[in-house]
């Protein structure tokens, strides 16, 4: 019973992160982690569940900061769907945990960068510069938190499960 809720509570405590604390503690670059989180959950438990758990976290995201509702819901269906679709067709290719996430966290900067556009009418090279920063940041973490959630959850269908 909690093998099956514990992705929603590490998603569920991944987005009270965002929200309460990484914006304290790191201003400028204020990580991700509720996409990490969708990102690993989809590289780890394939397309449909993260897609599921990306949609959960992307209203979670809209509901409680309120900003570009339904955008980041959107974002966050579409990194889980295509990490899913990554974790289960290339999972014998090491090189999947790192270019499905730097798909995924490019494609979110991208969306947010073009929403900035699209509402101010430019966009500073500063802003693109600190997004691929974060970009490389959280390709990074996603490593981590690859392994971490695959000792946590051990899936049955994993690259480091037993056989």
């Amino acid at each position: 019973m909690l093998r099956r809720i514990m992705p929603f509570l590490l998603l569920l405590l991944s987005v009270l992160l965002d929200i309460s604390v990484l914006p304290l503690v790191i201003p400028r670059f204020a990580l991700m982690v509720s996409l990490m989180t969708v990102v690993t959950l989809g590289l780890l438990l394939g397309r449909t569940r993260g897609a599921l758990y990306g949609l959960i976290g992307g209203l979670l995201m809209d509901v409680l900061v309120g900003s570009q509702f339904g955008l980041t819901t959107l974002v966050y269906v579409a990194c889980g769907y295509i990490s899913g679709i990554a974790g289960r067709k290339y999972q014998r290719y090491l090189l999947t945990t790192l270019i499905a996430p730097l798909i995924c966290y490019l494609l979110y900067e991208l969306v947010m960068v073009g929403y900035v556009y699209m509402v101010n009418a430019q966009v500073e090279m500063l802003i693109v510069r600190d997004a691929l920063i974060l970009v490389l940041v959280q390709v990074a973490l996603t490593q981590l938190l690859y392994l971490l959630y695959n000792r946590i959850l051990k899936p049955s269908w994993s690259r480091y499960a037993g056989r």
